[in-house]
């Protein structure tokens, strides 16, 4: 996220909690858009973006190494 969109400011937290049936992923960013009233934009963006990408990883540790 340090290259590409016009956002400054970019920072993410991940909090991983256990719970009954393995781990709760929570992704939560702040930034700020360089561009005025764009914010909403780049926020639904990186929401779905990064949702896809975090169900990818959860699949994909799901399956295991082989």
């Amino acid at each position: 996220m340090r290259k590409g969109l016009p956002l400054r400011d970019y920072r993410a937290y991940v909090d991983l909690t256990p719970d009954r049936k393995g781990t709760d992923v929570h992704w939560h960013s702040t930034f700020t858009a360089k561009i005025p009233g764009t914010g909403w934009f780049y926020r639904r963006f990186l929401g779905r973006f990064l949702g896809r990408m975090v169900e990818s990883l959860v699949a994909g540790a799901s399956r295991g190494a082989p």
